[in-house]
């Protein structure tokens, strides 16, 4: 079973974007973004760590459901929303928390020897763009 790694610093709302969907939207990605190939390949049943806004990952969810081809469309209130679920090029997953780990992401990413052109293979940073990884 793979395993993903993402980045939500920049604290994208997830949830409240696409709450339409359902419950427990965890993260999305654009097709023309770095990690596409690897957060293209998830599928139900894989696990999924977040990145969060204080660069910690706080749980391990399991991903439950995925939307793919969504198309969004600009909220004043939450930056977007859900235009339709069909004809773009956004994935979406959703998930259940299973696992807490209260780690700074550095650790995290050395502890796992999780690798990729976009962090730092020493430190473990995240360098410009990092979006998704897979271990």
């Amino acid at each position: 079973m793979k395993r993903y790694l993402v980045s939500n610093v920049a604290d994208r709302p997830h949830k409240k974007i696409y709450e339409t969907l359902g419950k427990g939207a965890i993260f999305d990605l654009e097709s023309s973004q770095h990690g596409w190939s690897d957060f293209s390949k998830a599928q139900v049943g894989e696990q999924i760590f977040v990145i969060n806004k204080n660069r910690k990952i706080v749980l391990g969810y399991q991903i439950t459901q995925i939307f793919d081809n969504i198309r969004l469309a600009d909220d004043p209130v939450w930056g977007h929303q859900v235009e339709a679920t069909d004809g773009g090029e956004i994935r979406v997953v959703f998930g259940e928390p299973i696992e807490r780990v209260e780690m700074e992401y550095t650790r995290f990413v050395r502890l796992n020897n999780i690798t990729n052109p976009k962090l730092d293979a020493k430190s473990g940073n995240m360098l410009q763009g990092f979006n998704c990884a897979v271990f």
